[in-house]
């Protein structure tokens, strides 16, 4: 008599019978959030509120600081940025100046985001070089500039202004000005001039001062000067001091001691006037005092 046997059933191989069904699964997860990723970000450019920005960019920019913004065009940059070209900043210094930026970009400083003190970057492009740094949201800065020619006056109602190129800069601190943060100021001008000489009678309109090169550091809006120089050209200067920066800059008050040599190509009749103001030592420098505001300097 044969024995009644069950018959084998054929064991499946684990996962034999999900790993298509997960892999398609996976697959169609994967496929779905790019889609939506790229449809989100087609309709963010297609429908970004740039008119609308804009306009809040400078309404901020007027309410909170002394300037002005016109914005002429602005764009969104991939992945999360704003793009503005051919801007002008306006600004009481105390007279109304215009600095115009060619091109200003905006990123997210990614590894401040979730911090309690996020960021952002910014690079400018204008007068031919090139601003850029980080801002953050409780008023740090830290920029650098570098081949940026530029014209400032001395002072109000004085036809005198100084020209150059800053080949390097770099500033660190916050804004608006706290007494609590460390300040840096790192400023290096190339083919420095002191323009608008010829009004007070010099033979050419310009007195070349060469390379300028200035270094202070402080807490808050206080700035030690602990290196002011001019070489190369034809007045030797140097000097130490202070610098209390206030809001207008051009306010802010300086206390320095300075040392001007005159070179062999400096003009006759601004030695005459060095003259009224200081007496040539041995050495035939001149010993001086600039005090006063940044509007109004003046020499003793």
């Amino acid at each position: 008599m044969k024995r009644f046997r069950l018959p084998r059933l054929k064991l499946k191989q684990r996962g034999s019978s999900t790993a298509p069904k997960t892999g398609s699964q996976l697959r169609f997860i994967v496929g779905a959030t790019l889609v939506l990723a790229v449809f989100f970000w087609l309709g963010l450019y297609l429908f970004f509120p740039a008119q609308a920005l804009k306009s809040r960019i400078e309404h901020e920019l007027r309410a909170n600081t002394p300037a002005e913004l016109e914005i002429d065009d602005l764009k969104l940059r991939f992945p999360l940025g704003l793009l503005g070209t051919r801007m002008k900043v306006h600004a009481e210094l105390p007279q109304k100046k215009s600095l115009e930026i060619d091109r200003l970009s905006l990123t997210p400083l990614w590894r401040s985001l979730f911090s309690s003190d996020p960021g952002m970057n910014f690079e400018a492009r204008l007068y031919g070089g090139a601003l850029k740094g980080e801002l953050r949201r409780q008023g740090g800065v830290n920029a650098k500039g570098n081949n940026i020619s530029f014209a400032a006056g001395l002072a109000e109602g004085s036809s005198l202004a100084v020209a150059g190129v800053l080949s390097d800069g770099r500033f660190s601190g916050a804004y608006p000005l706290r007494n609590d943060t460390q300040t840096l100021l790192d400023l290096s001008i190339t083919g420095a001039q002191l323009t608008g000489v010829d009004a007070m009678g010099a033979a050419a309109p310009a007195l070349s001062l060469g390379t300028i090169t200035l270094q202070g550091t402080g807490k808050g809006p206080s700035l030690k000067i602990s290196k002011l120089t001019a070489s190369g050209g034809d007045l030797e200067t140097s000097g130490t001091g202070t610098l209390l920066l206030t809001e207008p800059v051009v306010n802010s008050r300086i206390n320095l001691s300075l040392s001007l040599t005159p070179g062999a190509g400096f003009d006759p009749a601004l030695a005459d006037l060095l003259g009224l103001v200081a007496k040539a030592g041995r050495d035939g420098s001149y010993r001086l005092r600039l005090t006063g505001t940044l509007a109004s300097p003046r020499l003793r």
